[in-house]
């Protein structure tokens, strides 16, 4: 049970349902991204990078929803299903790995540090300190590091890739009460 998580390993259905539990978090997280980087902030006139780390924390909340894909296949229910929707996901969102990554480990990319992984698209030198901070947006999509996210597609994508997290869970659940 999970009271006790090291006693036992966490029952596919409790899987499921953090998959589902993170995974709203994550679309509101994601709502409230977007809606901040429409919209203007009290600190706006003070703080001329709150856009850009608004953007930067976007990319944060688009790959914690990914990871709950992730972590609903790990559970080993339907996973046809829902590795159809990661594909999806992650074909709607081909930038999102290479922004994560070098957002992450921002230290390694800053100074060009042996380290980095990600090469610039259709090129064989590595993503360097001069990209770092060198982006641009509209009202539809952010530009960064050689790639792109719209915000209407990421939105879509995110809640298709939830409502399949849904269905699964619900799948379970309805198994687990034939079964008792």
């Amino acid at each position: 049970h999970e009271a006790f998580p090291d006693a036992h390993p966490p029952t596919t259905l409790a899987v499921l349902e953090r998959a589902v539990r993170l995974g709203s978090d994550s679309l509101r997280g994601i709502a409230v991204q977007i809606r901040r980087i429409y919209g203007s902030e009290p600190e706006d006139a003070e703080w001329w990078a709150r856009l850009w780390m608004d953007l930067q924390f976007l990319i944060v909340v688009l790959w914690r929803m990914r990871q709950s894909g992730v972590l609903a296949l790990s559970a080993g229910i339907d996973t046809e299903r829902l590795q159809e929707a990661l594909a999806h996901f992650n074909t709607q969102l081909p930038d999102l790995k290479r922004m994560r990554d070098v957002a992450q480990h921002f230290d390694e990319y800053a100074v060009d540090g042996s380290g980095r992984r990600h090469a610039r698209p259709g090129r064989s030198d590595k993503v360097g300190r001069r990209l770092m901070e060198a982006g641009s947006w509209d009202s539809s999509q952010f530009r960064w590091l050689d790639g792109s996210i719209n915000f209407a597609i990421a939105d879509r994508a995110s809640r298709e890739l939830y409502s399949v997290i849904v269905t699964v869970r619900n799948q379970a659940r309805a198994e687990v009460e034939r079964e008792s």
